[in-house]
C-alpha cells in the first residue's frame, strides 16, 4: 500500500508540472502570434487635406505643370491626363517612415480608384507605386485600367520592363491594396484578396545622379513616366511594421526618375527640380 500511495502522489506531481509547463508554452505562442504591429498613417483623406500637407512631397516635372491635384469628394484627385510628357506624384518624407526590414516583413496599404490611364508603351504606366526596403530591394508596381503589373529589375534591357502582372478592374470603385513584402518575396492583396505575388526585385543597376531607387525605406505614388498619364483618386496610405521593428532611420530622399520617351537607351533619366535646393540629394 505505501508503494501504492508513493506511486499515486509522484504521477500527480508530474502531471502538475508537465501541465504547468505546457500551459505557459502555450502562454508564449499565443503571446508571440499576437505581437502587436504599429501602423503609421501616411495619408487620411478624411482630414480634408491634400497628402503634400501630411506625410508626402508633391512633385511635378515641368515646374509649372497642366497636371493637376486637387481635394473633391473626400479624397485627393491626380490628374496627369492633359499632358502625357508630364510627370507628377507623392513621395514619403524620410521622417515618416519607420525602418522597413525585409527579414521582419512589412505591410504597405493604400486605397486608390484609377479613373483612367493611358500608355505609349507596354512597360510603363500612368499611375505607380514603388516600396523599397532598408536594403533597396522592394517592387514598383504600374496600374493599368484593367491589369497591374510588376517592373522588372536586374540589369538592362530586362531592367524597367513588364514582369508579372494580373487582370484587375482598378476602375471600378475605390479599392484598398495591401502590399506586404516579407524576406524575398511581395504579395498584393486587393480589399483583402491576393491577386499578385513575385520576387522583389532590385533596381540599383540605374545608373542616373538622382535615383529614388538608391533611397532606403522609400514610397511613391504617382506617374513617374513620359510614356504614360493617368488620373487617380487617393484616399489612405499607411504603412504598418512589427511594434518592436526599429525606428525612423536618418536619411535623405534622392530626386526622382522621369522616363524620356525617345530615350535610346529605353532607361530612366533624372532631371534637377528645385526641390533640390531644399531637400533630397543628402545621404
Amino acid at each position: 500500500m505505501p508503494n501504492n500511495l508513493w506511486r499515486i502522489g509522484l504521477t500527480w506531481c508530474l502531471g502538475v508540472v508537465f501541465l504547468t509547463l505546457f500551459l505557459v508554452g502555450l502562454k508564449t505562442a499565443v503571446a508571440n502570434q499576437s505581437s502587436p504591429n504599429q501602423t503609421t498613417i501616411l495619408y487620411d483623406s478624411s482630414l480634408g487635406t491634400l497628402p503634400n500637407a501630411q506625410a508626402f512631397l508633391y512633385l511635378t516635372i515641368p515646374f509649372t505643370p497642366q497636371a493637376t491635384q486637387i481635394y473633391s469628394d473626400g479624397v485627393t484627385i491626380l490628374n496627369t491626363m492633359p499632358v502625357q510628357s508630364e510627370m507628377a506624384g507623392y513621395f514619403v518624407r524620410p521622417e515618416a517612415v519607420p525602418d522597413l526590414q525585409r527579414t521582419q516583413g512589412f505591410t504597405f496599404t493604400f486605397t486608390i480608384q484609377i479613373d483612367e490611364e493611358a500608355h505609349v508603351s507596354n512597360d510603363r504606366a500612368g499611375f505607380s507605386i514603388i516600396l523599397l526596403s532598408d536594403d533597396l530591394l522592394g517592387i514598383e508596381l504600374g496600374f493599368w485600367e484593367d491589369r497591374i503589373w510588376a517592373q522588372e529589375g536586374g540589369e538592362p534591357p530586362d531592367l524597367f520592363t513588364q514582369a508579372e502582372g494580373v487582370a484587375y478592374e482598378t476602375t471600378a470603385a475605390l479599392t484598398t491594396y495591401h502590399l506586404t513584402i516579407l524576406s524575398d518575396t511581395y504579395t498584393l492583396l486587393a480589399d483583402q484578396t491576393p491577386i499578385l505575388t513575385g520576387p522583389v526585385r532590385d533596381y540599383t543597376a540605374f545608373d542616373g545622379a538622382l535615383d529614388p531607387y538608391e533611397t532606403p525605406n522609400f514610397i511613391f505614388l504617382g506617374d513617374n513616366t513620359g510614356s504614360a498619364r493617368a488620373q487617380a483618386r487617393l484616399a489612405y496610405v499607411a504603412i504598418t511594421t512589427p511594434a518592436d521593428a526599429p525606428g525612423t532611420p536618418s536619411h535623405g530622399l534622392y530626386l526622382p526618375l522621369i522616363t524620356v520617351p525617345d530615350s535610346p537607351d529605353n532607361k530612366k533619366t533624372s532631371e534637377v527640380s528645385r526641390t533640390s535646393e531644399v531637400y533630397g540629394c543628402r545621404n
